[in-house]
């Protein structure tokens, strides 16, 4: 949750706000990708006089985690309890990455039924997580370039160019002025998969008095531009035919259907049978075939149709180039994978970044692949078989020089990101930037941008298939305690003569030869605590020594550890 000590992180000393209900004005307010990159939720809210402040969300995603492998989503609960579920008025999506619409089969069930807009790639891929989830979502397709009227707001979907298709910036038009949100983007004038970037369009937005822009900092460290993906895909084909023996596998980012289309053309090229492993990727495939972004002869096998074809002619298209561990190249490096497997000699290409935050997994995948003999290829040794999708400092300058927007309000990045991007608009002209975190609220519609209070956020882990938990609620504190420090139960059974009986288990504590010393000691110590044999005259009496009793145990177990290991194990007591 976003307390104060956070909020001064960012130079601010505002309230806490209790209610969102009839706050005048034009606001901005991010609860996830701002001091982040990646679970993206943010909310627009319009008040009038006299009427309760209308809200929509645009992009509802999720994070991972390796360690535990889980799914991370925003906590919206902590809006919702500021203000009223009729004043959310719809769900806008920008695309149809994960972090932008990954969290909707979790937490549809939080929000009212509302209408979600996207355009048909987006719209698809939801579709199939509704199904997927066994969720009902009121999902409404809007045409590419279309728009549509929500309350006080009118949308406009502003075709854009990033590493998966219809990626789209949203403008947000209001009584109070527009603002122009990115979403994830970069400048692309040459694709193989839908269209390039529109100067015009972007122009002529720019025109329109821009109050504002909500703008990408994934990469506003990287100078120049991000480069083509037309230019992997000729790199991609060169590198696979230098590659005669052996399998070639290639680890990509299964939503960039552009880079799909270079490995179909490099296994074609090279006389080898393209395959698909991982569900991700079929589900993409299917998709970029339902909208047209894939003609009907571009065939791709699963892994479990893939026969009796010799290594030298697969071409094996995986997920799992972060190394995530229940991904189709983690199995086949572990030799786990159902239907494939790698042998010495063959290949593994990695067509991709590594994500902040990955590093470690994926150059445990690379040496565990490089280890058996396979050879691990990256842009390090291939020449550039990746560039990113969003934008690096130049195409930044571009489109602050299109849109002219008064007020630069940098987003989807870390603190560093966020300042840098807003010292980069500065020096470009921009007369104002708001540097915000998650949970601040920015007033817009006045001439300089104000932080006018902050509201609770935070995380929620997915536990299971659907199960919501806190990051940081009591059952995950229990959780990483009992992970460092481990646990001893203690029972106490009474048989017949009233003899007592005390059994010792443990959990995340000794290897088993020690177990057994450790458990007569314990053993000892708790019957200490008992004195001499009591009597009791009622039930009530018994129950009342067993209360007493219990936290003598503990204390006395407590203390042996202290003094013996110098830590305190969690002790459960159970009479």
């Amino acid at each position: 949750m976003l307390h104060h000590e956070q909020l001064a992180h960012w130079g601010q000393d505002v309230p806490r706000l209790s209610c969102l209900d009839k706050i005048e004005g034009l606001y901005f307010l991010p609860l996830g990708g701002s001091d982040e990159i990646g679970m993206n939720l943010n909310l627009y809210g319009y008040g009038a006089p006299d009427q309760l402040t209308q809200w929509i969300i645009v992009d509802l995603g999720v994070s991972f985690s390796h360690t535990p492998d889980r799914v991370i989503a925003p906590d919206i609960r902590p809006f919702l309890e500021v203000t009223h579920p009729e004043q959310i008025k719809a769900i806008v999506l920008t695309h149809g990455h994960e972090d932008h619409i990954g969290a909707l089969p979790y937490l549809h069930h939080l929000l009212p039924p509302l209408p979600i807009y996207a355009t048909p790639f987006t719209a698809f891929l939801l579709q199939q997580k509704a199904l997927e989830a066994k969720v009902a979502m009121n999902i409404q397709e809007i045409p590419v370039g279309g728009s549509v009227e929500i309350g006080p707001f009118e949308i406009q979907y502003v075709g854009l160019t990033h590493s998966i298709p219809e990626s789209n910036g949203i403008l947000v038009r209001t009584p109070k002025g527009s603002i122009f949100h990115t979403g994830d983007w970069k400048i692309s004038r040459e694709t193989m998969v839908g269209g390039s970037i529109c100067e015009r369009t972007l122009r002529s937005i720019g025109d329109q008095n821009i109050k504002a822009i909500v703008c990408d900092s994934t990469t506003v460290f990287e100078e120049g531009f991000s480069g083509s993906e037309v230019d992997v895909s000729h790199r991609l084909i060169a590198c696979v035919k230098t590659l005669p023996q052996g399998r070639v596998v290639i680890g990509c980012f299964a939503s960039n259907v552009e880079r799909l289309t270079s490995c179909y053309l490099a296994a074609k090229a090279s006389g080898r049978v393209p395959i698909l492993a991982g569900r991700s990727l079929q589900r993409i495939a299917k998709a970029a075939l339902h909208c047209g972004y894939f003609t009907p002869d571009m065939h791709f096998l699963e892994a479990k149709d893939m026969g009796n074809i010799p290594p030298e002619k697969q071409l094996i298209i995986a997920t799992g180039s972060q190394g995530e561990p229940k991904a189709a190249l983690t199995a086949m490096a572990n030799g786990t994978h159902h239907f494939l497997s790698l042998d010495e000699g063959d290949h593994v290409i990695f067509s991709c970044r590594v994500i902040p935050g990955n590093e470690k997994a994926v150059f445990s995948l690379q040496n565990s692949l490089t280890a058996k003999g396979i050879n691990v290829i990256t842009s390090k040794t291939a020449g550039e078989i990746h560039v990113s999708g969003h934008p690096y400092r130049e195409e930044l300058r571009q489109m602050y020089s299109w849109i002219r927007p008064k007020i630069s309000i940098p987003t989807h990045g870390e603190a560093r990101h966020l300042r840098e991007h807003a010292n980069f608009a500065k020096s470009l002209g921009v007369p104002h930037s708001a540097c915000i975190g998650n949970g601040m609220v920015l007033r817009l519609d006045e001439e300089i941008p104000k932080v006018v209070g902050f509201i609770s956020h935070g995380k929620l882990l997915v536990d299971g298939k659907q199960r919501l938990i806190p990051e940081n609620g009591n059952e995950m504190n229990e959780r990483f305690a009992l992970l460092e420090k481990g646990i001893v139960f203690i029972s106490r059974h009474t048989r017949k003569g009233n003899r007592i009986q005390i059994i010792v288990s443990f959990e995340g504590l000794f290897e088993r030869h020690e177990r057994k010393v450790w458990s007569n000691e314990i053993r000892k110590r708790v019957l200490q605590c008992y004195g001499p044999k009591p009597t009791f005259d009622t039930p009530e009496a018994l129950e009342r020594y067993d209360e007493g009793l219990k936290p003598r145990i503990e204390n006395k177990i407590r203390q042996l550890f202290r003094q013996r290991i110098g830590k305190e194990p969690i002790i459960c007591v159970h009479i």
